[in-house]
C-alpha cells in the first residue's frame, strides 16, 4: 500500500502527516526558531517537505509516494517533470536531495473559510475563499 505525505507550514512551525490507506499512521512536526521564522511562506513549506521526507527516509525509501502540499508554487518546484531553471541555490540542493524518491508531488487545496457578506429579505450570501488559491465558492442560505 503506497504512503502519502501531508505538510504544511505556519508563521510558526512545520508539520506532517504520514498516511497509508487513509489513515495516519505518524505524525512530524516542529517550530521553527531564529531566522526560520523570517523565511517567505513558499520557503517554509519547501522547508517542510524536505525535512519530513528526511524524517521519514526509512518509510519512503525504495517506495512510490505521494506528497500533498496546499502551496501550488512548492509543487511545482518539486515537480519531476518540470524543466525549469531554478536561481535560489537552497530550492536547487533540495530539488537534487529529493531527486532520489520515486513520488508524485500533488496540489492539495487549502481549507475553505466562509464570510458573510450580506443579509437581505432573509437571504445570507456566503462566500468561500479556499486558502491560496482564486477558487470563490458561492452558497446562499435562506430563512
Amino acid at each position: 500500500m503506497p504512503f502519502e505525505v501531508e505538510t504544511d507550514a505556519s508563521d510558526f512551525a512545520i508539520a506532517a502527516t504520514l498516511n497509508q490507506a487513509g489513515r495516519p499512521v505518524a505524525f512530524f512536526s516542529r517550530t521553527l526558531h531564529g531566522p526560520e521564522a523570517l523565511h517567505a511562506a513558499i520557503e517554509k513549506e519547501a522547508q517542510a517537505i524536505i525535512e519530513t521526507v528526511r524524517h521519514w527516509k526509512h518509510y519512503l525509501t525504495g517506495r512510490r509516494f505521494t506528497l500533498k502540499t496546499d502551496k501550488l508554487s512548492v509543487s511545482f518546484m518539486f515537480d519531476k517533470y518540470q524543466r525549469s531553471k531554478m536561481k535560489n541555490d537552497k530550492i536547487m540542493r533540495w530539488r537534487m536531495e529529493l531527486s532520489c524518491f520515486d513520488f508524485d508531488i500533488v496540489y492539495r487545496p487549502g481549507r475553505i473559510q466562509f464570510l458573510m457578506l450580506s443579509r437581505d429579505h432573509g437571504v445570507h450570501q456566503c462566500v468561500g475563499i479556499v486558502a491560496h488559491s482564486p477558487k470563490v465558492i458561492h452558497h446562499y442560505v435562506y430563512y
